[in-house]
């Protein structure tokens, strides 16, 4: 796959997540979100997958400011390829997170 480029975009439901929305709005989605599984399955023959933690998090790339407001991190990429990292907040962890 010399000159390829996979990008995926996609909401997710995390239970901790969820669970502490459920406290701070007094209701518990019923689902949302992206089915994370099947795109690992879909991603798996070429050794991508994605994480299930939740991350947020303000970062630069080259002077340009950016802020990850809630999304999943790349839990496996082949050596080959090229990602991107920085240490952002885990949202199922966060005591603060709806306070």
């Amino acid at each position: 796959m010399v000159g390829s480029e996979i990008r995926s975009t996609a909401v997710c439901f995390h239970g901790d997540v969820g669970r502490r929305l459920a406290v701070y709005f007094r209701w518990m989605p019923d689902t949302g979100g992206s089915n994370i599984p099947a795109i690992n399955e879909l991603l798996n023959p070429f050794s991508i997958s994605f994480g299930d933690s939740i991350y947020e998090g303000a970062y630069s790339i080259d002077r340009h400011d950016m802020y990850y407001a809630s999304g999943t991190s790349i839990a496996m990429f082949p050596d080959s390829g090229l990602v991107i990292t920085e240490t952002l907040k885990n949202q199922g962890t966060r005591d603060d997170l709806y306070e």
